[in-house]
């Protein structure tokens, strides 16, 4: 859970630092996310917001941002597609269920203080991050291109003034192997440090092939029991320069290698709900990516604040090959390529103007360039299946946000953001014969033009009757903007681009400290109306096999309740905990989602996809100082997630799920050493990353398929998890 990382972490790290849990726990949790210079108190945040810590990552042994799913009230953050990395993440019910890259995602996602464009290749590996940030709710005036769900805010670790040396090796069932290291230092005293990070991880496959594949021989043999296998190489090399007390340049360069098989895939009218996989196609996945951010950060005397300048870079390319109806003959296959490079800049300030004036402002640019092919292989099909698209889009921003204290107690807030987003595309249908190849497309169907131009407000207003005591209340609007579908299937669908949508929520909020701080309780109410939803409507398909359709379908209304809190009940014991309740409705519905042809009441009784009702969760962590000046810490923690409906017709549900995690960590006096043992989903319950239909009967389909009703692919996920780390800081 969102806080019990906070404290688990807490104990290893206090072990070190030769401190208490609750010496630990009191300490101060800052949140970047905000972009106050210097950041802001968690507790003086006047929104909802989860906060990881690097200590807390490596306490709950969180490998990727997906392995936090389970651990915040009212979030999903699920690896989606084939193609893995795919985010298709969900904050308080509203997401978009697409693995398609031209469609912008409803949870912003800055890594670095940059924003990345697309939901493609970006679901993280944790290691060197110095903290992840989940700010829930839409977030229209701060980052980079709007968002109507929230925001997902990653950093990774900046060089040091001191030599630092980390490293760490775990092994996990699967079999899985991984090591780290970051080793970080100054060049020249006061002037210029340096950092390099490498992460090596080699995962042998969790998932094991039921289908028998004739002609196998030598190394394609053995790989029938190595579904998932996968090798991945991080290098991460920064340098910072500190040229007077004013004035710091951050310059970090990442590039990442991943190579193997995509997410396997279940047919579950094949196989039922358990994880038994049968392809005959393993597939394959390559992908690449750099990325390159530049921080300045320039101390003002004008208001005691900075002015702080962001450039950021990434280019990055995968293709995939994946066995799509999941089953042991071919009956859909689909490739995939996925090119796309990105460039912005921010700029802004942030200070005091006055005593009673906090100001944070700036200017965003960013363009990018994307192609996307996809090439069906469908034997039934009496013709090629191959197309795509590209797409240029160029987004300007303005935005600027005000605290003014109007007394000691009472703060009022007031921001906005003017966004501009120009989109041009170039598709051509994934029906017909064509000129396409799985490296291009020279002469595209139609050329379109999308985009926005729009303000979003933030209006608030804080109460701040002690140092431990926030209550707040605000309302928000956020907005994506309009684009294209590429993945066009149908030969009668129009290539209409889709409109923008608009999120209005609003909150009301309390943080408290109570019991001399041993008792941390932040929890919101809050109400969002959605309009002109954009979703993808999938339709199973006797020919296409899934025809996916970008629509703005409905305007719905989401409602709820969201609490977290940390208790320190000894000084050697700590509990968390955390809810969310959430309920939606449609308002309005401006699409056939049900699939049955017409628009009504049918359409409206229809439950909101990616919206659990329920979230919940509790944890412990006790620790427990050795005679020796040793430590032991012991972690366990339970999260439940209600079930989810998936697809917008309702035929597509992700079940629900009780995960348990525990660990047990030994720290010898002196605390460079770690050595842990931990478990995952103790469980061993099954979840999905989605759950996509494929019409009863399919042509060459396996003949156990469920009749009239067909059968769904879902990528499965790992069950339970045993591993063991050893941990070296010096």
């Amino acid at each position: 859970m969102g806080m019990a990382s906070v404290v688990a972490i807490m104990a290893a790290s206090q072990a070190q630092e030769g401190q208490s849990t609750t010496d630990a726990f009191r300490d101060v949790v800052v949140v970047k996310g905000t972009k106050k210079a210097g950041g802001e108190d968690l507790q003086d945040t006047p929104v909802a917001v989860s906060a990881f810590g690097e200590e807390q990552i490596d306490a709950l042994f969180v490998r990727d941002i997906q392995s936090l799913s389970f651990s915040m009230p009212n979030v999903q953050l699920e690896d989606i597609g084939t193609i893995p990395g795919t985010a298709n993440f969900s904050i308080r019910g509203v997401a978009v269920n697409s693995s398609i890259p031209s469609i912008d995602p409803a949870v912003a996602l800055v890594y670095d203080g940059v924003p990345l464009a697309i939901n493609t290749g970006v679901i993280f590996d944790t290691f060197d991050l110095e903290s992840v940030e989940v700010l829930r709710g839409p977030q229209g005036t701060l980052f980079g291109r709007n968002a109507t769900a929230g925001a997902v805010v990653m950093q990774t670790s900046a060089p040091t003034d001191e030599f630092v040396f980390k490293g760490k090796a775990s092994i996990e069932t699967g079999l899985l192997y991984r090591g780290n290291a970051v080793v970080s230092g100054p060049v020249v005293e006061g002037k210029l440090s340096a950092k390099l990070g490498i992460l090596y991880e080699d995962d042998e496959g969790y998932f094991e092939n039921d289908a028998p594949i004739l002609g196998l021989i030598g190394a394609d043999a053995l790989r029938r029991d190595q579904l998932g296998d996968r090798t991945t190489v991080v290098i991460r090399p920064a340098v910072r320069w500190t040229p007077s007390e004013d004035l710091e340049l951050t310059l970090k360069y990442e590039h990442g290698d991943i190579e193997g098989s995509p997410n396997p895939g279940q047919n579950r009218g094949l196989n039922g709900e358990n994880f038994e996989v049968s392809i005959n196609d393993f597939g394959s996945f390559d992908s690449k990516w750099t990325q390159i951010t530049n921080t300045i950060n320039w101390d003002v005397a004008f208001g005691d604040g900075t002015i702080t300048n962001i450039t950021g870079y990434r280019d990055y390319e995968s293709t995939s090959l994946g066995d799509i109806d999941s089953s042991p003959v071919t009956v859909f296959h689909s490739y995939a390529l996925v090119e796309h490079e990105q460039f912005s800049n921010e700029l802004r300030y942030s200070g005091r103007l006055n005593d009673r004036v906090d100001l944070t402002a700036g200017i965003f640019y960013m363009e990018q360039d994307l192609l996307y092919i996809e090439d069906r292989e469908i034997p039934s099909a009496p013709i090629p299946f191959i197309g795509g698209g590209e797409q240029d889009v160029t987004t300007y921003g303005i935005f600027a946000q005000a605290d003014i204290m109007v007394t000691d107690k009472v703060t009022f807030i007031l921001g906005g953001r003017y966004s501009d987003e120009d989109k041009e595309g170039s598709i051509e249908r994934i029906f017909s014969s064509n000129d396409c190849t799985r490296t291009s497309c020279s002469n595209y169907d139609v050329n379109l033009e999308a985009g926005l131009s729009k303000f979003t407000p933030r209006v608030g207003v804080r109460y701040q009757p002690n140092e431990d005591l926030q209550v707040y209340a605000s309302y928000t609007e956020g907005v994506r903007a309009g684009g294209f579908n590429f993945r066009n299937t149908s030969p009668v669908a129009p290539f209409t681009p889709f409109s923008e949508e608009t999120a209005k929520s609003m909150e009301l909020g309390v943080k408290a400290q109570l019991f001399e701080n041993r008792l941390r309780v932040n929890s919101a109410l809050f109400s969002t109306e959605l309009s002109d939803l954009q979703r993808e409507v999938n339709r199973a398909d006797p020919t296409a096999g899934v025809v996916q359709e970008i629509r703005n379908t409905a305007d719905a209304t989401v409602e709820g309740f969201e609490t977290e809190f940390v208790a320190t009940l000894t000084d050697n014991l700590v509990l968390t905990g955390m809810m969310g309740l959430i309920s939606g409705d449609y308002d309005k519905v401006l699409f056939d989602i049900s699939g049955d042809g017409v628009v009504d009441e049918k359409d409206l009784r229809l439950d909101l996809p990616r919206l659990a009702s329920q979230t919940y969760g509790l944890g412990a962590i006790y620790e427990q100082p050795l005679s020796n000046g040793s430590s032991l810490v012991l972690r366990a923690n339970y999260n439940h997630r209600s079930n989810v409906k998936y697809t917008d017709n309702n035929l597509g549900v992700l079940p629900e799920v009780d995960i348990v995690d525990a660990s047990i960590s030994y720290q010898p006096a002196g605390g460079a050493w770690k050595v842990s043992v931990y478990g995952k989903n103790l469980l061993d319950e099954i979840t999905y990353g989605n759950d996509t239909q494929l019409p009863p009967n399919f042509p060459g389909g396996p003949a156990s398929a469920l009749p009239g009703t067909g059968a769904t692919f879902s990528p499965i996920n790992k069950g339970k998890i045993i591993g063991a780390e050893i941990q070296f800081t010096y």
